[in-house]
């Protein structure tokens, strides 16, 4: 990052340096980490749960909660891990807690999200008799145990203004209230948001006539919303599959305004399709970057089979031309079908895209399939197999189903897979660019000379930088702060003394990820990587 003033040894030191250490440490990214779980893998096998998990969440403390439903009785059940795999028994009943009353069936991204505060928010739900489904919100404690606190008895129900609605996603807002979205079966196949308070009741300040549901119909045809995210400003994003103008069924996104109204700012009166190959399209998972755009992934349709596709958008809704071709990215991993069902930015501005990959034409053939890309869409060669990884359990059928990042760097990946005896909870974990989070590229602290050292505290920080100069001669620099991109974000200058060798630099205001701090003198520089947490 450093190029101002900076003499032509230091600057070949420090390319060759972190050139060679980069190239070494990130070798292995894209592979599973061999000290987590089973070889990197965790299996039925290793947890006796007959189900899918569908959410992955990573806890304050390093834990993986991975939140899904039972088949066949569709409850919801909960299983937590400590940080190399292991079981953490102090979680529900030896490390699984399950609900048979508060709703199991859900299939979008994702179905659970964590509070602030460590507790658990889970969306489901109910299917009762004469073909009738009720949305469900349940709501946990740390431990796993119920929020009685929440609802009734730790479980609030609400119908979408119908007996013919089932509950799909759910997102957390800064002030702890509830979205949930949900699909329509009848009277229509519409769509529907819906708000909860934090205690579980329903916001009438949010959606139509104060009713707190926001449903829409966006075409005759049908729509269906599997996923939600909220903007740092409230406003909120959902996103499906809309039939399309054309033949099949396209991406959709439909932003509201916080209190629940199409937010006529964004696309066309709020609502923004994308089509990729003039067939069936379905979105399943958005994500936002730091910098406002959004990231959309699902399924496209292009020749004979089914492809990862993401299309990537400016905060009002249009395709963003400097993302893949006109904003959008197709990925073919091994010639047959490919479904992307999680989306996930990495804190290095890296897209990680997860789901599933089939092998050949037999259904059984489907393994886990990550895809990584760089900030521009393309392809990152440096992860996996030229961007791409796939990993098998037992040669029989596995299904990728959220993507998640840990601090560290590493990648999740949780769904399910089958053994001989049964299909249950799944887990990968896989080492990434982890150089970047550790700030181990390279030893940073370069000398500019032999007695002057710099070095900066703590990392990760969250408000205050310290950057501390280990000698006591006078000194005149000058500290940028900037993206791993090179966008500037900060500036200021900086004079030591025998008295005044720290410098504390505020840098609450940064959104959090991966900057470089750059220190200069006239013919010198100090160049360092800090992760804003």
């Amino acid at each position: 990052m450093c190029s101002n003033g900076y003499s032509m040894k230091y600057l070949l030191l420090f390319v060759f340096t972190t050139t060679c250490l980069y190239n070494t440490i990130v070798a292995q990214s894209g592979m599973l980490d061999k000290n987590f779980g089973n070889n990197g893998k965790l299996d039925p096998g290793y947890l006796d749960i007959y189900g899918v998990a569908r959410t992955a969440l990573i806890q304050n403390d390093g834990k993986i909660l991975l939140v899904g439903q039972t088949f066949y009785t569709n409850d919801i059940v909960m299983a937590r891990y400590l940080k190399k795999g292991e079981i953490d028994s102090s979680f529900g009943k030896n490390g699984v807690y399950q609900n048979y009353n508060a709703g199991g069936y859900a299939e979008g991204n994702p179905i659970a999200a964590l509070q602030k505060d460590g507790k658990i928010v889970v969306a489901g739900t109910v299917v009762s008799g004469n073909n009738t489904s009720y949305p469900t919100v349940s709501r946990y404690l740390p431990n796993g145990s119920i929020d009685s606190s929440f609802g009734k008895n730790g479980v609030s129900y609400r119908v979408f203004n119908s007996k013919e609605v089932q509950a799909e996603a759910i997102a957390i807002q800064p002030d702890n209230k509830i979205v949930i979205v949900g699909n329509y079966r009848l009277p229509n196949r519409s769509v529907g948001i819906m708000r909860y308070t934090s205690n579980g009741k329903v916001d009438t300040t949010f959606g139509e006539n104060h009713t707190g549901v926001f449903q829409i119909l966006l075409n005759k045809n049908g729509d269906a919303f599997w996923t939600v995210v909220i903007q740092p400003d409230g406003k909120i994003i959902a996103g499906g599959v809309t039939a399309g103008i054309d033949p099949g069924l396209d991406f959709v996104m439909l932003r509201t305004t916080v209190d629940g109204r199409p937010d006529s700012t964004f696309g066309r009166n709020g609502v923004v399709t994308t089509d990729f190959c003039n067939n069936d399209d379905r979105g399943e998972s958005i994500a936002l970057q730091p910098d406002g755009k959004i990231i959309f992934a699902g399924q496209v349709h292009c020749g004979n089979n089914y492809n990862f596709g993401i299309g990537r958008y400016l905060p009002d809704g249009r395709l963003d031309s400097s993302f893949g071709t006109k904003g959008k990215v197709i990925t073919d991993f091994s010639g047959y079908d490919d479904y992307a069902t999680s989306i996930a930015i990495e804190l290095n501005g890296k897209i990680v895209a997860g789901g599933v990959s089939f092998l050949s034409s037999n259904t059984s053939s489907g393994n886990f399939a990550l895809a990584q890309y760089k900030t521009n869409g393309t392809l990152d060669s440096s992860f996996g197999n030229n961007g791409t990884t796939i990993t098998d359990f037992h040669g029989l059928q596995d299904w990728g189903y959220d993507a998640a990042l840990q601090k560290d760097g590493k990648i999740i990946l949780c769904g399910f897979a089958n053994t001989q005896l049964h299909t249950g909870f799944a887990l990968a974990r896989y080492k990434d660019d982890e150089c970047l989070i550790n700030n181990n590229c390279v030893d940073t602290q370069l000398k500019l000379t032999s007695a002057r050292i710099l070095s900066l505290a703590p990392n990760p920080v969250k408000n205050i930088l310290s950057l501390s100069f280990n000698s006591q001669i006078q000194m005149r620099w000058h500290i940028t702060i900037s993206s791993v991109y090179g966008k500037v974000y900060k500036n200021l200058d900086w004079n030591t003394s025998s008295s005044l060798n720290t410098k504390q630099i505020d840098v609450s205001f940064l959104p959090t990820g991966i900057y470089m701090l750059n220190v200069y003198t006239a013919d010198e520089c100090y160049s360092s990587k800090f992760l804003k947490d």
